[in-house]
């Protein structure tokens, strides 16, 4: 009687590992597609954030936006708890 649950027991364990393996099949194209998704958006943030791209698009667009220059008297030093967790 013990032979024949433990018997029950490993098939009912080998189905369930049959099963989770087809998962992990469906989900790995999944996980690969949302890393070259990812690395894809880094990639055009690094370019959209490029100093000189920046330089040009504030030079094409100041008398639309009004910019100026930054004046040092517009930065200050935050001594928040926010910035101790980056």
């Amino acid at each position: 009687m013990i032979f024949l649950g433990i018997k029950v027991y490993h098939y009912t364990v080998i189905y369930e590992v049959i099963n989770l393996e087809k998962e992990f099949s469906k989900l790995g194209p999944l996980i690969v597609e949302e890393i070259e998704k990812q690395n894809l958006l880094e990639a055009e943030w690094a370019i959209l954030t490029n100093p000189e791209n920046l330089k040009k698009l504030a030079e094409k667009n100041s008398n639309e936006l009004k910019l100026e220059p930054i004046r040092g008297d517009q930065i200050t030093v935050s001594d928040s708890e926010f910035f101790e967790g980056e």
